[in-house]
């Protein structure tokens, strides 16, 4: 039980003998759901907007759908608590990321704008897309950066280094991509390291073959180091 003696009504610890109830203890998340949905009330009928740190834990929140929850950094793994949701991961500082187990995603970072492309590269690596920290990529005049054309996205599909929108793809894996139903056209940026180096239409092609259209799909052939966000209904 809290502090101030508050049970939810719904948590218990068992005895892991006999499953009989130990202690009655109070879930924060369920204590403040309550709180939490009269809030989304106020913002929904404000037209505001709505952005949590942390995934949604209860069913009741989840089922809403209302508003966005990223998951904050640190490790890696925690990619797959937003998977199935709104599958945004927080991107890490320096100390949280040298503070990674797994050695793939373990280095010292310094907010530099290869920082931030190095965490977007390492979410897509399990489908989920990234929410900026305080590094910034650098400002160039003539270099748009993968950060402009991210945005909108109504998320359908995450696979293996890549996540697919009705809006768009935003990929670092080479592939076959289908235009959602009744879209036609689109626009497809190619990056290196997260720098815009060319752009195609569905009639246009990139120097290097980096991309072919047919029938509504888009085949997309990426370099090491490359990405790519391919904008559909343009």
């Amino acid at each position: 039980m809290l502090a101030d003696g508050t049970w939810d009504n719904h948590t218990a610890f068992l005895d892991p003998t006999d499953l009989s109830i130990r202690a009655l203890v109070g879930s924060l998340d369920l204590l403040s759901m309550e709180l939490e949905l009269e809030l989304q009330k106020i913002i929904a009928a404000n037209n505001g907007f709505f952005m949590a740190n942390g995934p949604p834990v209860t069913r009741t929140i989840m089922n809403g759908r209302f508003g966005v929850h990223f998951q904050e950094n640190g490790e890696h793994c925690r990619v797959k608590h937003v998977q199935t949701y709104t599958p945004v991961m927080l991107n890490r500082d320096g100390i949280s990321q040298a503070g990674d187990e797994d050695p793939k995603y373990n280095r010292k970072g310094n907010h530099s704008g290869a920082d931030v492309c190095w965490n977007i590269l390492n979410h897509l690596d399990d489908g989920v897309l990234s929410e900026n920290y305080d590094g910034m990529f650098p400002k160039l005049p003539d270099r748009a950066t993968i950060w402009e054309h991210m945005w909108p996205i109504t998320v359908i599909e995450l696979g293996d280094g890549f996540v697919i929108g009705r809006e768009r793809v935003v990929t670092k894996a080479s592939g076959t991509f289908v235009a959602p139903a009744r879209t036609s056209g689109h626009i497809l940026f190619l990056y290196d390291q997260c720098l815009l180096i060319g752009t195609a239409t569905a009639q246009q092609g990139i120097s290097g073959e980096s991309v072919s259209v047919e029938d509504g799909e888009v085949a997309v052939y990426l370099k090491p180091g490359q990405q790519a966000v391919i904008v559909w209904g343009s």
